[in-house]
């Protein structure tokens, strides 16, 4: 397992074979001011840089496309699948996560309505999540702006998630929810330790049966392009946190593309 010296968000990636120098961060998707810490350091790293990329670039981002990927198809509710007792208890856990009732969600993936349970249960301190937040910085700063994956790759991982699995994991988390909730909160605590092995374990373990999907292709993918990248461009790198370690994951996806990953030390 990992030692303290991999207890890091902040890697620094180079090659033998160029002389540019890169750093690739592991974000989380909240709002939640704890895990915005060390941001003048991680600042001053995008200040040096020649390049931002994200997990997909946000300003290609299309609002109704997003939308008609986040609901079912027409004529379709979420609660077709669900039984009785199974609609009032996620109604119930919606008005406490959102203030707003399952009617307000009718046509909503089994997905979405994971993630805006799972997105309450951290404080909303910030007007954006944290991915946003370095973007928007970097972006200020007149940086190249990308995305590490095409936002149309981003919307097909929505579209690949099978139903069935969805629900599986939706009424999962509707039976379980007091585990559901400290399985989350734990992913946010081992974020603030910055226990980058641990949280791909955890991330691992709530992906379930959709693993291949949500971490290990999209791992292939980000490592190849990153590899491309930071070959050519002084570039600073942002994905979920969830993709760094793990023997698929993308820090060790790059050492196999020749490059030096080196841990890089910030503070809470």
């Amino acid at each position: 397992m990992g030692s303290k010296k991999r207890n890091t968000l902040l890697w620094k990636v180079e090659h033998k074979k160029s002389s540019h120098c890169s750093y690739l961060f592991g974000t989380m998707h909240v709002k939640d001011k704890s895990a915005f810490f060390e941001n003048e350091h991680l600042f001053s790293i995008i200040d040096q840089a020649d390049s931002f990329y994200a997990e997909f670039n946000f300003e290609e981002a299309d609002p109704a496309l997003t939308t008609q990927y986040m609901l079912l198809p027409e004529g379709k509710k979420v609660t077709d699948k669900l039984t009785d007792k199974h609609v009032d208890a996620l109604d119930e856990l919606l008005r406490k996560s959102t203030g707003k009732s399952l009617d307000q969600f009718a046509r909503f993936k089994p997905m979405m309505l994971i993630n805006l349970v799972t997105e309450s249960m951290f404080s909303q301190d910030y007007n954006v999540p944290l991915d946003f937040y370095l973007f928007d910085h970097a972006r200020n700063q007149g940086k190249k702006m990308g995305g590490v994956e095409s936002f149309e790759e981003q919307l097909k991982i929505m579209k690949d998630i099978p139903l069935k699995g969805q629900y599986k994991s939706l009424i999962s988390m509707i039976k379980k929810q007091k585990s559901f909730k400290r399985q989350i909160l734990k992913m946010g605590q081992l974020y603030l330790s910055m226990d980058i092995d641990k949280l791909y374990q955890s991330a691992r373990k709530s992906a379930k049966g959709m693993r291949k999907i949500l971490i290990y292709r999209r791992n292939l993918i980000m490592a190849d392009r990153i590899a491309r990248i930071a070959l050519e461009e002084n570039a600073f790198f942002a994905i979920g946190a969830g993709h760094l370690a793990g023997e698929k994951g993308v820090l060790r996806l790059l050492k196999q593309h020749g490059f030096k990953v080196k841990p890089v030390k910030i503070k809470v």
